[in-house]
């Protein structure tokens, strides 16, 4: 007979090895954590609200929101089509997007009871086919690029579609959408430009979530180089490896045939050439220097 230790060692384990690491468990800030999609409450949209069909999206919006929406309607069609041919399927068919006027709204509107972050000016609900988007910025923030947000928000639920039934770590589901949206550009350019300058760019932290804005940066610009036309071949199997479990560079070495050291080695040559000196002199007339704390 076992001694009772045993049978607790064996109980710890299992647990252990049941319980994702927190790279696998967690999921973006702005791709809130739900129960059951079954027993989540959506609010109602108010009844002054406007529904327009686009691209097989359905936007609802308050009709003083109407100048701001018009341009992701006329833009809806490509985008599906996009996210569709990146990820190998149609993710988006029959998603609702709501345009809100605020925080205040925001939370209002979004499914459960304060499951959206204060300060997000978007959120997406990928199991209950939903995005929120806002026109307002944050207290103390100036008013979000809305398309480049809603194109954020597209890419967590093409990326959930694609890596379903699990869960795409949310480090690579973060950085595809920054990168998807090109939110940031010019602040990531220069914020790399300096840790080439000063040689502080790191490895990729393959199996964790990113520590700083440098280790955020990095991250959102290998899902750049991914994502240039030449290589989005890959990227669809890269998902359908995430979609069963397999660790991000795992997936990718598999999808692409490389290693993941080689393919972040191929990123690295061309980061050093497009964000080395001469780039960041030019860049560097956009913004000042200092801003470039790392």
């Amino acid at each position: 007979m076992r001694a009772p230790w045993f049978a607790s060692v064996v109980a710890l384990a299992a647990t252990l090895l049941a319980t994702p690491s927190r790279a696998e468990a967690t999921s973006p800030d702005d791709v809130p954590a739900l129960g059951a999609s079954g027993s989540v409450r959506v609010p109602l949209v108010p009844p002054s609200f406007v529904a327009v069909e686009a691209g097989g999206l359905r936007f609802v919006y308050p009709p003083t929101a109407r100048d701001r929406v018009t341009p992701l309607l006329a833009a809806a069609d490509d985008e599906r089509a996009a996210l569709a041919q990146l990820i190998g399927r149609d993710a988006l068919l029959h998603l609702e997007v709501r345009v809100v006027r605020g925080a205040d709204e925001l939370a209002m509107l979004a499914p459960g009871d304060g499951s959206a972050p204060p300060r997000a000016s978007g959120v997406a609900y990928p199991a209950l086919d939903l995005v929120l988007v806002s026109t307002g910025g944050a207290a103390g923030l100036t008013d979000p690029d809305l398309d480049e947000v809603l194109r954020h928000e597209l890419a967590h639920v093409a990326i959930a579609a694609a890596s379903s039934p699990r869960a795409a770590p949310a480090w690579f589901d973060e950085a595809v959408a920054t990168a998807w949206s090109g939110a940031g550009d010019v602040d990531r350019s220069l914020r790399l430009s300096r840790a080439l300058f000063t040689r502080s760019l790191r490895p990729l932290a393959w199996g964790s979530e990113p520590s700083d804005a440098l280790a955020r940066a990095e991250e959102a610009d290998f899902a750049r180089w991914l994502l240039a036309p030449e290589r989005r071949w890959g990227f669809a199997g890269a998902l359908a490896q995430l979609a069963v479990g397999a660790p991000a560079d795992v997936a990718l070495a598999s999808a692409y045939g490389r290693p993941a050291g080689s393919l972040e080695a191929s990123w690295r040559a061309e980061a050093r050439r497009r964000y080395g000196l001469v780039p960041a002199l030019a860049l560097a007339s956009t913004k000042p220097w200092p801003y470039l704390g790392v």
